[in-house]
């Protein structure tokens, strides 16, 4: 509940651009652990970024939207 999922182009992640300008998407998961709400994304590649602030160390995956 309440992970925080935040969606950024792979390019800006990789290069440590990570601030609110470049967040592409985000949702939170609610309490079945499913996302709040749909990321909508252009086609590209993409870093999903996985955090809750206390309690889960950050994860990201990287996906590709065509």
């Amino acid at each position: 509940d309440n992970v925080v999922v935040r969606g950024y182009l792979t390019s800006d992640y990789t290069a440590g651009n990570k601030g609110a300008a470049y967040v592409k998407g985000t949702t939170k998961t609610d309490v079945n652990g499913e996302w709040a709400e749909v990321l909508r994304l252009d086609a590209g590649a993409y870093t999903i970024e996985f955090s809750k602030q206390g309690e889960y160390e950050t994860n990201t995956t990287t996906v590709t939207v065509s």
